[in-house]
């Protein structure tokens, strides 16, 4: 795999490779024995990576095997997939789709997107053995297994308020009646409280909004952390909770103030100029 990618970066030095977007600068991805190539649908380009891949698999046996290829077109009309599959005949897998088991679209997830995530938490009840298990137990289960697996997916996902409730009802009905519906009367206590750490009198269920939030935070402060990553300099959705969030948890001190934002960031005796003086902000702004 690493002769691979040195073969790209090869390719990609001597500007035989059409360029996708000025501020993209790696075009082969590799976790595991997983590769992801992004490439234009030019002629040229879908040549010269079929030539490349098949010198890599001469010079050391390991061929692609086109019955387990995925490709995903990105605004290509027609004409351009019909070359891209000629020349790469794998199968067709159209947004949104699913790469390390997180579900990926070029817009927000519908709910048949997310529909999966769903199935996944509630095929992971233990119908069989549920009313043999105390609150405890269950409780314990539900921390364990059904909020770890959304978990994976609300890290680089912003999961919708649909499938929040839909996975949130799975968790409470197992919490109070095993496998078997719950109506009102049978939850001894509302979900938001159940969430609470057990110092506030809460179980501590991950409350999936908040933890998702959180998590997703990670990728602001790798962005302005770690400038090696392929997608630092790429536009990216805001989320202005998340953004929030960040910028209450953070402060920045100045260096040679290139990486610090004059306006945004709390430089100013751990407050930004935005919160010191919103008006001057805003007219700045606008």
């Amino acid at each position: 795999m690493e002769a691979l990618n040195a073969l790209f970066v090869l390719a990609d030095s001597r500007h035989l490779l059409r360029s996708l977007h000025p501020k993209i600068t790696d075009r082969a991805f590799l976790y595991a024995d997983d590769v992801v190539i992004f490439l234009t649908p030019d002629q040229q380009d879908l040549t010269l990576t079929r030539g490349i891949l098949e010198i890599f698999a001469g010079a050391s046996g390991l061929k692609s095997n086109a019955a387990k290829c995925m490709v995903s077109p990105i605004q290509c009309n027609l004409e351009a997939t019909v070359s891209l599959l000629t020349h790469f005949p794998g199968k067709i897998d159209p947004f949104p789709i699913h790469y390390l088991g997180i579900p990926l679209g070029l817009r927000k997830l519908s709910k048949a997107a997310l529909q999966p995530l769903i199935d996944k938490v509630a095929s992971r009840l233990p119908a069989w053995k549920a009313n043999l298990l105390s609150r405890a137990g269950r409780t314990v289960l539900i921390k364990s297994t059904l909020s770890d697996i959304p978990t994976h997916t609300a890290l680089a996902v912003s999961l919708s308020p649909w499938a929040i409730k839909c996975i949130d009802v799975i968790r409470r009905v197992f919490l109070w009646k095993g496998a078997h519906s719950a109506i009102g009367g049978h939850c001894l206590l509302a979900w938001p409280k159940v969430c609470r750490p057990p110092e506030l009198g809460g179980l501590g269920i991950t409350d999936l909004q908040h933890f998702g939030d959180a998590l997703r935070m990670r990728w602001l402060w790798l962005r302005r952390t770690d400038g090696s990553r392929p997608w630092h300099s790429l536009p990216d959705e805001r989320d202005y909770v998340v953004d929030a969030m960040f910028h209450a948890s953070t402060y920045i001190e100045l260096g040679d103030g290139r990486k610090a934002l004059f306006w945004e960031d709390r430089w100013l005796q751990g407050k930004s100029i935005a919160e010191i003086a919103p008006c001057l902000y805003a007219s700045v702004g606008s």
